[in-house]
């Protein structure tokens, strides 16, 4: 294994602290993970690890929500990024800078729009699809379906077409018999 310099482990924390900044947002460990790879910055191991050390430096907040942990940039991670965001180099700046001008419209809908489902007891599945506005669900819609293939089909229908789906069930629910 590469040993990396203590410089270069305090740069790679930096970069999760800009991108948390720059995001605005909380972010789940699977969104800032394919941030980071995509970016080729971090590979996985590392990238586990310093959002580890991160946390446990109290530089970013770690909340769970709807079974998912969210990571956000804490006050401390704010200080510290203030500090020492000179050190990130501006070139790398600027190209997470356009990654996240690119992707926050995108990581926002996909939060906003949700489609889970689970298997109960009776073997069927419950499939919860909505749309979220301002923290408030738009719609929210819950269905039992026979098989889980049938729970996958309907969450990624509703996943790329919620949108389209939500103005036709308002057309059909709004029509004159």
């Amino acid at each position: 294994m590469f040993e990396k310099s203590s410089e270069e482990l305090a740069l790679n924390k930096l970069y999760i602290l800009y991108i948390l900044n720059k995001m605005q947002l909380p972010l789940t460990n699977g969104q800032i993970t394919n941030i980071f790879i995509e970016n080729d910055l971090l590979d996985y191991f590392s990238l586990q690890e310093y959002l580890y050390q991160l946390k446990e430096a109290e530089l970013v907040n770690l909340t769970s929500k709807n079974n998912l942990d969210y990571y956000s940039i804490s006050e401390k991670g704010k200080i510290a990024l203030n500090y020492f965001t000179n050190r990130i180099d501006s070139d790398k700046k600027e190209s997470l800078d356009i990654f996240v001008h690119k992707n926050k419209e995108n990581i926002i809908r996909d939060r906003e729009v949700k489609a889970e489902f689970k298997k109960l007891a009776d073997g069927q599945f419950d499939v919860k699809l909505e749309i979220i506005d301002n923290n408030r669900p738009y719609i929210s819609i819950s269905l039992n379906v026979p098989t889980n293939k049938t729970a996958n089909i309907i969450a990624e229908n509703w996943k790329n077409n919620a949108s389209n789906l939500y103005s036709s069930i308002i057309e059909t629910l709004i029509k004159k018999p």
